[in-house]
């Protein structure tokens, strides 16, 4: 299935007033582009989901913002706000462990993690797989600010990577 020229805007999440249904886990992201499951069955191709736009996305309660398992090309993330348990503004790393992501011409731009751990992230990609590819992403006026008070800023910053090992992405911010 290809999903293809999606905008989704002006998103948040609310405190949990009863446990997930899933295992009794905590809400794990905000917005979930992909599947670890599918993943494992019939690897998604280059252009599955292509010109997806996240806009204005706020995540207060949830252990992600965004998580990436497919191939997402030619694609934005804008103007992402998270703060409290949430340890990775975005990531490729699936809830059970795993999975991975094809990115290529993705911009992530405005991102702010605040989060109350002390290794809340940015932008993590632990999860490259053989096959795996990062082509041409760029992180834009990225920060992060840690409850020790520290904070890291990235103003533009474009990487690329081939899986399985990509230490230079990890725990980016």
């Amino acid at each position: 299935a290809k999903i293809r020229h999606v905008i989704v805007e002006n998103i948040g999440d609310a405190p949990q007033i009863d446990p997930c249904y899933r295992e009794s886990r905590d809400r794990y992201a905000l917005v979930r582009l992909g599947d670890g499951r599918y993943w494992r069955e019939r690897k998604s191709v280059k252009g599955d989901l292509s010109d997806i736009h996240l806009k204005n996305l706020t995540c207060r309660h949830s252990d992600r913002g965004v998580v990436i398992n497919s191939s997402l090309v030619n694609s934005t993330i804008e103007n992402l706000r998270c703060y409290g348990p949430c340890r990775e503004a975005v990531t490729t790393m699936g809830p059970v462990g795993g999975t991975g992501a094809t990115l290529e011409n993705v911009t992530m731009r405005s991102i702010v993690s605040e989060s109350d751990r002390d290794d809340g992230v940015v932008f993590e990609d632990p999860c490259l797989n053989p096959g795996d590819t990062v082509r041409n992403v760029r992180l834009v006026d990225a920060v992060c600010r840690r409850p020790d008070g520290s904070v890291v800023r990235i103003e533009s910053q474009t990487f690329s990577a081939d899986g399985p090992s990509v230490p230079k992405l990890e725990k980016m911010v």
